[in-house]
């Protein structure tokens, strides 16, 4: 059997640094075990067929003694990563409500009604590497005000007082907080006051959730409600 090496060319093992030889850890992190079983499937061992998305079944009915290689085989937890992104973006909503509902409880979060939950999930999954990453994402909702990132504050909202100023009324205004009236929204005011769409649109998001990174703007502003992002845009405005 060839070893396991990690990404320096060392020896995995359990004291290892580099990878964590302790496979429910990867649960904790918040890896599916589907990605979690393809992955090891291929270290050290090899198909013809390039397909990665096997079933434990197809993979028992395919997998041969022949097809294990000699040369170690190389931990890449970026595969593992990628693995994981696809089959997390696959996933059925139901499927993941209590694997997110588990991350939540375990940050001590008070977990949402269903129809809320749902689509928190629906927002983050084509979004995040793993569903621990999912729930991170959707820290702003559980905080008020939101815990604000010193360099996304700097960069999104100091010296643009006037740009707030100038999106607030009229954000809120909007009929829907839905995909085409955000766009459209941002796209209107990007124009009319001469500046990049993604200037405008992060401006909002960090206003809103502290981060720039997370569930689509228009997602952001659907779960937090209206009298939710009313309130963060007036608090927004000490950040300027």
């Amino acid at each position: 059997m060839p070893l396991i090496f990690d990404q320096q060319g060392k020896k995995v093992s359990k004291r290892a640094g580099t990878v964590v030889a302790e496979v429910h850890r990867y649960k904790e992190m918040g890896y599916l075990p589907e990605a979690m079983i393809n992955f090891l499937a291929r270290l050290g061992w090899s198909l013809d067929d390039k397909r990665e998305d096997f079933t434990l079944e197809e993979l028992v009915q395919v997998f041969t003694i022949e097809g294990i290689g000699k040369s170690p085989a190389r931990f890449d937890i970026k595969r593992l990563v990628d693995y994981n992104k696809k089959y997390l973006a696959k996933r059925g909503v139901e499927s993941l409500i209590p694997l997110v509902t588990e991350v939540f409880e375990r940050k001590g979060w008070q977990v949402p009604d269903r129809a809320t939950l749902e689509h928190m999930i629906r927002s983050t999954q084509t979004r995040a590497e793993t569903v621990v990453q999912m729930a991170d994402q959707l820290a702003f909702w559980f905080a008020d005000p939101p815990a604000f990132e010193p360099k996304a504050v700097e960069k999104n909202l100091r010296g643009k007082a006037d740009l707030l100023e100038a999106a607030a009324p009229p954000f809120l205004a909007l009929p829907a907080f839905d995909k085409t009236a955000v766009d459209d929204f941002v796209t209107m005011l990007s124009e009319a006051r001469q500046v990049k769409k993604m200037d405008v649109g992060q401006l909002l998001r960090v206003a809103l959730t502290g981060v720039e990174q997370g569930p689509p703007l228009e997602d952001v502003a659907a779960l937090l409600g209206r009298d939710r992002v009313s309130k963060r845009l007036a608090e927004a405005k000490g950040k300027t």
